[in-house]
């Protein structure tokens, strides 16, 4: 800025000689007395920082980690913060579904759009409410959706009318479209026969949790030729009427030592009778070497069962058992 002085002048008048930015240190401003002169090159700058476009994962992660998972507000409040936040939320709010057959077509149809980015973050699957049945059309469309859900964990399936599981697809699409899947409850589900039960629960071969309550099947058939529980699996509840099951992994386990049997560290069994002792006897033989968990839980009037299993010798020579609990009583072996 030039002072008032100056301002009848021409460029010229002000200097003299021929000017040339080339040498920024040779020229200075010419400033009224009551500004500061500074040479070209020490004139201070302003620092621009830019903003970034994202915060990093790991920091959005600590963030939502802080909401408790069922607090489905907060985390909808949570995602309507900025668009970092949105794919956080997410792996919180749909990590769990449940699928009936009045939602099971609207979440079809959500599936199918380009735009839904959901099926990655679903980790467990509910399917069915036991009073409710599911029609044709739901079964279909629930078919073609859970073959989506690549990055399912669990798997939850529930009826009250010994039904199928409600998916009409190839067992092998299931085993490709669930490679991570580790739990499997099936709670008043009726096979075809005892092989397509014993080939559904061997077809993932992550599998460490398997629960089977009220699980039947309408033929007897051999099981499948070739096929072995899941080695990782180590949790194991069955339900009075599954000895055949309960037979056949006995199999698995002889002549001990075995390489097809998994190392099962957590036994339930449920709905006892003394018609079951000796067979709960040779299993538990069978896992001894395991056996962290040891849970029985008996019928009414069944106390000559729970005292024989009870007071059952073999029991004090399993090297690992640290908690068993017969109807309800726990002992803990320390």
């Amino acid at each position: 800025m030039l002072p008032r002085s100056f301002d009848h002048r021409t460029m010229a008048e002000i200097f003299p000689i021929p000017i040339t930015w080339n040498d920024p240190h040779k020229y200075h401003i010419i400033a009224p007395p009551s500004y500061p002169t500074h040479p070209v090159s020490q004139v201070a700058r302003p620092t621009i920082i830019p903003f970034p476009n994202s915060f990093p994962s790991e920091l959005t992660d600590i963030i939502i980690n802080q909401l408790d998972p069922t607090d489905t507000k907060s985390l909808k409040a949570v995602a309507l913060v900025c668009r970092d936040f949105v794919a956080a939320s997410r792996s919180l709010l749909f990590s769990t579904i449940t699928l009936t057959p009045t939602t099971t077509q609207q979440f079809y149809i959500l599936t199918r759009s380009p735009h839904c980015t959901l099926t990655n973050r679903i980790q467990r699957l509910e399917l069915g409410i036991p009073c409710w049945r599911f029609n044709r059309p739901s079964v279909e469309d629930l078919s073609k959706t859970v073959l989506t859900l690549t990055n399912l964990t669990s798997l939850r399936v529930s009826s009250y009318f010994l039904e199928s599981i409600p998916l009409d697809c190839p067992l092998s699409s299931l085993t490709a479209a669930w490679p991570l899947l580790a739990s499997v409850e099936l709670l008043g589900i009726q096979f075809g026969s005892l092989g397509d039960t014993i080939a559904f629960i061997c077809a993932f071969p992550a599998l460490e949790k398997l629960i089977l309550l009220g699980v039947t099947w309408r033929r007897h058939t051999r099981p499948p030729d070739g096929v072995s529980l899941p080695k990782r699996l180590h949790t194991l509840r069955l339900m009075s009427g599954s000895e055949d099951i309960l037979e056949w992994m006995l199999s698995l386990t002889s002549p001990p030592p075995s390489s097809t049997a998994p190392p099962i560290s957590t036994l339930t069994l449920d709905d006892v009778t003394i018609r079951q002792a000796h067979l709960i006897y040779d299993f538990i033989s069978a896992v001894a070497s395991t056996l962290h968990r040891l849970s029985i839980y008996f019928k009414r009037d069944e106390a000559a069962a729970e005292v024989l299993l009870c007071n059952h010798p073999h029991l004090n020579c399993v090297p690992e058992l640290r908690v068993m609990r017969y109807s309800g009583m726990s002992m803990v072996r320390m």
